[in-house]
């Protein structure tokens, strides 16, 4: 992984303070199926839950929760154990990374006020960062629509390598 292992694993661990456990996750899973509508099949259950343990295990059942009942009134199909993974680390993020197109919405306001020497330091996101660091002081002339894909395609590399590291299970597959 580029510069985003550490820093990203300390934002995770920092945001998910108390582990679930296996009876805990059961009942979750249960409920999470009843609310869906779904048949929970005692002949899967080692598998079904198997898959939502290696997926859910570090993290907090309140939260958990929380984040499944703010989905189940959006979403009419029961989220996976990733998406849910995905949500709940989010959610305690400080700072979501931005988007492609939102980062390249960034660097063209920082070019705009560099030109018109207005710019004031902010702070951006460190993938944001990543990516102008990668092209160099390229990055502040870039324009056109081709050099927007370029820019996006290095920028979403770096994302999905912070993602990867940030939506991490702690302790492996079981």
């Amino acid at each position: 992984m580029r510069c985003f292992s550490s820093a990203a694993k300390e934002e995770n661990k920092k945001a998910i303070s108390n582990y679930m456990t296996k009876v805990e996750l059961e009942d979750f899973v249960r409920e999470a199926f009843a609310t869906y509508n779904q048949t929970f099949y005692e002949a899967d259950r080692e598998y079904i839950l198997r898959a939502w343990w290696n997926l859910l295990k570090d993290l907090d059942v309140a939260d958990v929760r929380a984040r499944f009942l703010k989905m189940a009134v959006a979403t009419r199909a029961l989220p996976t154990p990733g998406m849910l993974r995905r949500a709940v680390v989010e959610s305690k993020m400080e700072q979501v990374p931005p988007t492609p197109q939102e980062a390249w919405a960034i660097l063209q306001r920082i070019t705009q006020t560099m030109n018109q020497g207005t710019h004031q330091t902010s702070a951006i996101h460190p993938v944001v960062s990543e990516a102008i660091k990668v092209l160099g002081s390229v990055a502040f002339t870039l324009s056109t629509n081709g050099d927007r894909e370029y820019f996006m395609g290095i920028y979403s590399d770096r994302l999905a390598d912070y993602l990867v590291e940030t939506y991490k299970v702690d302790g492996g597959v079981e």
